[in-house]
């Protein structure tokens, strides 16, 4: 931990070596010049520790986390504002609170396309304020635990594809994401506070409540439209 902390003679693309199992806490935390995370093939990573990329403000490009990390810890990845998506890996258990907080050029978010049983919780404010994010896929998941504010003011969120995997929602899950028109939820069964808050924009909320409303099919809630799919 804290090994290269700070040290603004890491510059360029960052090779990760594939005998490495684990970067530690705050192991490059505000090392400002680092261009890229470039990971050996064969890569035997399992871990990255809390705030282990804290405030890498050049990390760019695509971040894709090779085979067998299983956990991100919280803001490993925190106002990497260069950053411009990230792909998650099948075996990806866990991504810590705030771990990618505050990436303002984060446009995608992404799995690798691998079927995967292994549940996966986002912490909360995961993605808060990462204003540039677009699109969201969980293709290939079959359940994702959101925390609160997991993607809170997230306003450019628009396209959304595989989220029927999403088991739980938390408080303010999907707050003031103001261009997300309709989300699968089909397999959530409770909506918790302010979770939609401030998303004008939605229109359809693809849900599975443990009651239906009268007259299953279609029933306006305020300005949303809930389709019942029970």
């Amino acid at each position: 931990a804290d090994q290269f902390s700070g040290f603004a003679g890491v510059t360029g693309i960052l090779k990760i070596p594939a005998r490495m199992t684990e970067i530690g806490e705050r192991a490059f935390y505000g090392c400002s010049k680092i261009e890229g995370i470039e990971f050996e093939g064969g890569s035997l990573l399992t871990k990255i520790g809390n705030d282990a990329f804290n405030g890498c403000l050049a990390l760019g490009g695509d971040l894709n986390f090779p085979m067998y990390v299983a956990s991100v810890g919280d803001r490993a990845f925190y106002n990497c504002d260069s950053l411009k998506s990230v792909v998650l890996n099948a075996e990806l258990a866990s991504l810590g609170e705030e771990s990618f907080y505050d990436c303002g050029s984060l446009a995608g978010l992404q799995t690798d396309g691998n079927i995967s049983n292994v549940p996966l919780t986002i912490g909360a404010s995961g993605f808060q304020l990462c204003k540039s994010l677009g699109e969201v896929s969980f293709i290939g998941r079959t359940e994702v635990y959101l925390e609160d504010s997991s993607f809170y003011n997230c306003s450019k969120l628009t396209n959304t594809i595989g989220l029927s995997c999403i088991k739980q929602l938390g408080v303010c899950s999907f707050g003031n994401c103001s261009n997300l028109k309709t989300i699968d939820l089909s397999s959530v069964t409770e909506i918790p506070n302010s979770c939609f808050s401030g998303c004008s924009g939605l229109e359809q909320l693809p849900v599975r409540i443990r009651q239906c409303p009268e007259n299953p099919g279609q029933k306006h809630l305020g300005d949303v439209l809930l389709l019942c799919l029970i």
